[in-house]
């Protein structure tokens, strides 16, 4: 079973399931910096509940890149 942990900052989401506070630069981040975080490619991804994106590299199927399952049960 996965535990949900309520997130109230900008975060990064690992797939072994730990986290890291995403610091960017201004008010928002820019593109470069979440291309950092990510390493390569962003992806945003809507919440169900519009609340919150959340961004993945769009190319992670083909670069065969390790399953994000909290990330993924947070999308839910």
């Amino acid at each position: 079973m996965i535990e949900i942990t309520v997130i109230e900052k900008p975060s990064i989401i690992y797939p072994d399931g730990s986290f890291d506070e995403f610091k960017f630069k201004g008010k928002v981040p820019e593109l470069e910096e979440m291309q950092k975080v990510v390493g390569g490619l962003i992806e945003p991804v809507a919440a169900k509940n519009e609340e919150w994106v959340l961004v993945m590299n769009e190319e992670g199927l083909l670069l065969q890149l390790d399953l994000n399952l909290t990330a993924t049960a947070l999308m839910a």
